[in-house]
């Protein structure tokens, strides 16, 4: 069985890392289907959703709806590009049935396949594993799920709470594949209230998390933050309007290499809602070496929905300065909608469903989006995925699939063992 290795570049300094992250979000925001109460048509350019606090980071700019008219993979150098491309229409042509992408390291959400339409069944035939640097592979426990919203597109659905760095797609439905999107979640940081402990002359708090930062190389008090010198503990804290789900952080440091060092060894906590601290996290480099432009912290309490997390430094000589922090995440199982401020439909099973308000699972005897229809005739079970078979007037309960009476030859409460007809008391 021959294979194919996609890289996604990971480098090119500041931009083009954020370009990887960023498409993650892209790729997610563009993929959902909310309703139109969601999101307004007033909100400034490259902002959408229902307070305008969403950051469009398509290159051609974004529907009032985020969906982006080209990727910002399209700025990447890939080796492959018929399924990173975005478009539907290129497809995989050798016949391959193994194909890796590599990803710039960190907790893994989900990601969505797309087949040749003419060959919508090949979509079941995709098996995949994620893996470490150190090729050690990773299981997607209770919370992996796979799911189709059109016959030829599928979701798999596995959150870890360790860094990923490959996305193994094998099978036979391989070869017809003709997108695949990695999503990564959505930066709930952005434009959320903050707090901070002090700041520096002409900056303001609201350029840690405005979603902009310096084009020119330059640290810019417009878009960056910079606590006051006096500070003996600095801090820059984030405030989300309700608890969420978070797999990592970003923080971009001043641009300068100059002063790289200025954000070594800061701190990062994060709170539950009754203020318990969640994670302590202190970046291990010593102050007086260089720095980096760009840190990734993996939440090791992401499965723990927090209200706050905060940024801090405890040295009186350098204080807490960057230029834009982000949190990747979610909303907590059983809440809803882009602002996360809705709950799940009771319909649904265990009352869980994606961002977008559709069911995750259906109780048995209902299917549909919202689970709000009961299996038609023939059908059973959760989602009514199951079939009625050997009943004798081909139709069972639609929560569990017995029959009132089985065909000759066939017996028990379902009617799939056979042999003799059974008739139940």
């Amino acid at each position: 069985m021959s294979s194919l290795l996609i890289y996604i570049d990971q480098g090119r300094m500041v931009h083009l890392l954020l370009g990887r992250l960023e498409t993650w979000t892209v790729s997610f925001m563009s993929l959902l289907c909310v309703s139109a109460k969601e999101f307004r048509t007033d909100c400034s350019r490259d902002w959408f959703g229902p307070n305008c606090q969403f950051k469009c980071r398509c290159s051609t700019g974004c529907s009032d709806t985020g969906e982006c008219t080209s990727d910002l993979t399209n700025e990447l150098d890939q080796k492959e590009r018929e399924i990173t491309d975005n478009n539907d229409m290129t497809c995989l042509k050798d016949g391959r049935e193994s194909v890796t992408l590599l990803m710039s390291p960190g907790p893994f959400s989900f990601f969505r396949a797309i087949v040749n339409r003419s060959d919508p069944e090949k979509v079941d035939s995709i098996s995949f594993e994620l893996t470490t640097d150190l090729n050690t592979s990773m299981t997607c426990g209770k919370d992996g799920r796979a799911y189709k919203t059109e016959p030829f597109i599928k979701y798999f659905h596995c959150p870890t709470q360790v860094s990923v760095s490959h996305l193994v797609l094998k099978g036979s439905g391989v070869p017809y594949l003709c997108t695949v999107n990695i999503g990564g979640g959505r930066n709930l940081a952005l434009k959320e209230n903050y707090t901070y402990s002090s700041v520096y002359a002409a900056v303001t708090g609201a350029g840690g998390n405005d979603g902009e930062i310096p084009t020119n190389g330059l640290f810019s008090p417009a878009t960056c933050f910079h606590a006051s010198w006096t500070s003996l503990i600095s801090f820059y804290q984030v405030n989300f309007h309700v608890p969420v789900l978070i797999n990592y952080f970003v923080v971009m440091s001043r641009p300068e290499t100059v002063y790289s060092s200025r954000l070594n060894h800061f701190e990062l906590l994060t709170y539950a809602e009754d203020n318990n601290t969640v994670m302590h996290y202190t970046e291990p480099t010593d102050e007086d070496k260089p720095g980096l432009l760009v840190y990734k912290v993996t939440h090791t309490g992401n499965n723990v929905p927090i209200r706050s997390f905060r940024l801090q430094k405890n040295h009186s000589s350098i204080v807490i300065q960057f230029c834009e922090v982000e949190a990747y995440g979610d909303c907590p199982p059983g809440i809803q909608e882009l602002d996360c401020e809705e709950e799940c439909s009771v319909k649904c099973a265990n009352q869980k469903c994606e961002a977008s308000g559709r069911c995750i699972d259906c109780p048995p005897g209902f299917y549909g989006d919202q689970c709000e229809s009961e299996c038609l005739f023939g059908t059973y079970g959760p989602g009514c995925k199951e079939q009625c078979v050997n009943c004798s007037n081909d139709n069972c309960d639609k929560m569990t699939g017995d029959c009132d009476m089985c065909k000759d030859g066939h017996w028990d409460k379902d009617c799939k063992k056979g042999r003799f007809p059974f008739y139940k008391a």
